[in-house]
């Protein structure tokens, strides 16, 4: 219902709470060649701790903390995957663009 209520035109989902997740995913963000998980109030993410577990693998740092619009985003989800969040919509209809990761498209 909140997803309902909330969409609007133009975009794909609705942010929850301090860029911690979706109604349908997870968010992480990127502050250079660190992952940053959200330190927001939200629901365990199974797709974002398996973005961790790999992201330590691969010996790339990890931090908590916060993550918003300056910075890389990805959207995480079990079926769809990791997709980068390429724009935000506000409810006063203003687009903001989000950085992209250097490597995103690697």
């Amino acid at each position: 219902m909140y997803r309902t209520q909330h969409l609007l035109p133009g975009s794909h989902d609705v942010i929850l709470g301090d860029f911690a997740e979706t109604t349908t995913g997870a968010l992480v963000g990127w502050k250079e060649d660190t992952l940053v998980m959200p330190t927001g109030v939200d629901l365990p993410s199974t797709t974002q701790q398996l973005v961790a577990q790999r992201a330590r693998g691969l010996e790339i740092s990890i931090v908590n903390g916060p993550a918003g619009p300056d910075q890389p985003l990805w959207f995480l989800n079990a079926v769809q995957g990791i997709s980068p969040v390429t724009a935000l919509l506000t409810p006063a209809g203003a687009r903001i663009e989000i950085p992209q990761h250097p490597e995103a498209a690697m």
